[in-house]
């Protein structure tokens, strides 16, 4: 015997409402849960660096293991912080730079992980951060842009993305004033291109106020 079609749109709305949930929680648990187990992760390696560190001090000292553990977290972190100070000094800069270019970037993936880390960091904008609109060839069009590398010659390299693919597209070395830094979120932007332009509207304001305070 079939179910009656009202007893099936039921059933239906029934299960929709399940995925939905479903899915739901999994959205909100699983960003945390990914965080949390990449800063265990992370700090779980901190440790295993530090424990020979921290081993010598109970050692020595008779410490309980977390509290050589922390010792020995602070051990490294004030010796990171002196030799933050020595490179910045004259003949900090000049030992740090030798080391590098004579030993250190012989060793294959340093310059790789080297421009991570800077990243990572904060030392070094990451590509993508800044969201310009750019004109290309002359023409009034303007091109939604990321802006990859600022040059002393004025001109900057940016990346034009092909929608709806924000990976592809093309690179260009521009002068200055055919580019355009653009207030807006570089999610928002992402957004923007995934869906080919649509919701483009917070792009093109930024873009005509930042023009009329500098017309003004």
């Amino acid at each position: 015997m079939r179910p009656k079609p009202e007893q099936a749109q039921a059933g239906g709305k029934i299960r929709k409402f399940m995925q939905t949930a479903i899915i739901g929680g999994l959205l909100v648990i699983l960003p945390g849960t990914i965080v949390f187990l990449i800063f265990s992760w992370i700090f779980g390696r901190i440790l295993e660096l530090v424990r020979p560190l921290a081993q010598l001090l109970q050692t020595e000292t008779g410490m309980e293991n977390i509290l050589a553990n922390a010792a020995a977290l602070i051990i490294v972190v004030t010796a990171c912080f002196f030799i933050g100070l020595f490179v910045r000094t004259r003949i900090g800069k000049w030992f740090y730079n030798t080391l590098e270019n004579r030993l250190l970037r012989r060793v294959p993936t340093y310059s790789l992980i080297k421009e991570t880390v800077l990243q990572f960091s904060g030392a070094k904008r990451f590509p993508f951060s800044s969201v310009a609109m750019v004109r290309l060839y002359g023409s009034e069009a303007l091109n939604i842009g990321f802006i990859m590398n600022e040059h002393e010659s004025g001109y900057l390299t940016v990346f034009i993305p092909t929608g709806p693919n924000p990976t592809s597209g093309m690179i260009y070395h521009l002068p200055g004033n055919n580019v355009y830094p653009i207030e807006v979120d570089v999610q928002e932007t992402m957004r923007v291109i995934f869906n080919c332009g649509g919701g483009a509207n917070k792009l093109v304001d930024s873009f005509v106020e930042s023009q009329k305070d500098i017309l003004s």
